[in-house]
């Protein structure tokens, strides 16, 4: 994969609770910080969601020009044991993962 820097990754995760619980543990591995929250946090770096709906975390995110990344995002980076560049994960990139 193509590496990153990892200074400061703060990542909003969504999903059922096991999912959430798999997902947090694997962005500390890679030496970031997770939170499920009803609502959006202004130092999220990324949120990660596997559908999307017009909620407030997804709109402010998007008004905040945060990464909205589907969950095989963090599923890649945790294969690769590093971050990886988040464009071919976002919402609204034509190519399919």
């Amino acid at each position: 994969g193509t590496r990153v820097a990892t200074g400061g990754k703060f990542v909003l995760v969504c999903g059922r609770t096991a999912e959430r619980e798999e997902m947090a543990s694997a962005v500390r591995h890679l030496g970031g910080r997770s939170a499920y929250l009803h609502g959006f946090q202004m130092n999220a770096t990324h949120v990660i969601v596997k559908d999307l709906r017009r909620t407030e975390k997804f709109l402010c995110a998007c008004a905040a020009g945060r990464w909205i990344l589907k969950p095989v995002y963090i599923e890649s980076c945790k294969i690769n044991n590093e971050w990886l560049q988040e464009q071919s994960f976002e919402w609204n990139n034509a190519r399919k993962i």
